[in-house]
């Protein structure tokens, strides 16, 4: 039998077992309170909270990153949250996304394409594109990449993407349009007609062009006098025409129009016809704006009043640089090196004048009539004097002329600009 002290040692040590399992209790009971509210602080922080501390690699999304829709008003903006599927993994004081992670917060507003006033997300299969499988986050889950990531939206349309990654201030709009772009680029099947006119727009808005897409390389010198002479012909850029625009700092761009030939025009003479616009079409000519079919294309016409601006919502006008590198491309790509082929198969020397003004003659023409060719040659190896080559070759390129369709309302247009290749020719 237990002595009294015993009994009173044994219920001691049960009270403060007791006591102990309490204290236990409480602080369990604390830090699941702290817990939960940390979560809920986490949605209610500030936009200078989640941003964190200046992370060494910021191209990951995490938790609240801010998020913008194609579809949406200048102000949808929101943010996008763990989802019940994301491990958690910490990067700086945030989590980062994975390809599931599509809490957006709050719904987009005032969508273009919605009655009510709200663009319902809807993302195609819930997922995010452009994650990347090297940044594991456990199980199937991968890292989101800023620069890369966007969903399309079934319901109202449009892709939604990160306008910042949720640590730093950023726009990846361009990234985004650029990597859509460059994918169907490399498998016109890998994207929807609907992501890549989405895309193409993002593209205006953002700078990015087909050239930077496919890094194509401009050669610094081949601005020459020649091409500056195509250039004018085709587009006067201190006229008052209703599609050259002037931004304040004097930066100068030009909305597509119509010039009243059953087509779209792109700067200097670049033009979309409407049976060409198959996205397989294997010509260098109308490759390089594909994209642009996608953005205009839909809706627009080909044939229009001339000196006509095209002018789609959202879609800004091209900057002359781009429009400078459009031009160039076709010359050089569709037009240059025919003249080439047509001076040694004839065993021609040309100067570089000469050179400009018959690849400019070609790019008019579409292509330069046997008559005019023979006209060329006959005038170099029968080394005939400048005057009389001009007038042979101006003989020739009338005859041709005068017998074309509408050559009452156009002839004398079309016979001025031929003096203007003469006298570049002849220079």
């Amino acid at each position: 039998m237990k002595s009294i002290s015993d009994r009173l040692m044994m219920l001691a040590a049960a009270g403060a077992a007791d006591a102990l399992s309490e204290c236990q209790k409480q602080e369990e009971l604390k830090a699941k309170s702290e817990k939960i509210s940390v979560k809920k602080q986490t949605e209610k922080q500030s936009e200078e909270e989640l941003m964190g501390e200046e992370a060494a690699d910021s191209k990951w999304m995490v938790n609240g990153a801010r998020v913008v829709c194609t579809n949406a008003s200048e102000d949808g903006v929101s943010k996008v949250f763990i989802g019940r599927k994301s491990v958690g993994v910490k990067t700086q004081k945030n989590n980062d996304l994975c390809q599931y992670d599509c809490k957006i917060f709050p719904l987009f507003s005032k969508c273009t394409s919605w009655a009510d006033g709200k663009c319902r997300y809807d993302a195609e299969q819930e997922v995010w594109k452009g994650y990347d499988e090297g940044k594991s986050l456990g199980g199937d889950r991968y890292g989101l990449m800023k620069d890369e990531a966007y969903i399309v939206c079934i319901k109202g349309g449009g892709l939604i993407f990160a306008a910042d990654d949720g640590q730093l201030a950023g726009d990846s709009g361009k990234a985004v349009a650029l990597n859509i772009i460059k994918q169907w680029i490399e498998d016109s099947n890998a994207v929807s007609e609907e992501t890549l006119r989405e895309a193409g727009i993002l593209a205006s808005q953002n700078g990015v062009n087909y050239f930077t897409a496919i890094n194509y390389k401009f050669d610094p010198g081949f601005q020459t006098h020649g091409m500056q002479v195509m250039k004018d012909m085709e587009l006067i850029l201190g006229s008052q025409k209703p599609y050259i625009v002037t931004d304040v700092n004097g930066n100068i761009s030009v909305y597509p129009y119509y010039v009243g030939d059953g087509a779209i025009t792109f700067g200097f003479g670049v033009a979309m016809i409407a049976g060409n616009l198959d996205p397989a079409l294997e010509a260098n000519y109308y490759q390089m704006y594909q994209y642009y079919r996608i953005v205009y294309a839909p809706g627009v016409p080909f044939s229009g009043k001339a000196d006509t601006a095209i002018i789609l919502k959202d879609i800004p006008p091209i900057p002359l640089e781009e429009l400078d590198q459009m031009f160039e491309f076709v010359v050089r790509e569709k037009f240059q090196g025919n003249i080439r082929t047509f001076l040694t198969e004839h065993e021609l020397t040309a100067n570089q004048n000469e050179f400009d003004a018959l690849v400019a003659m070609k790019y008019n023409m579409g292509t330069i009539p046997k008559n005019i060719r023979d006209a060329v040659e006959k005038s170099k190896k029968e080394n005939m004097s400048d005057a009389d080559a001009r007038k042979v070759i101006y003989q020739e390129t009338y005859n041709h002329y005068s017998t074309r369709k509408n050559a009452n309302l156009y002839l004398k247009g079309w016979m001025d600009r031929t003096d203007k290749l003469l006298d570049l020719y002849f220079e």
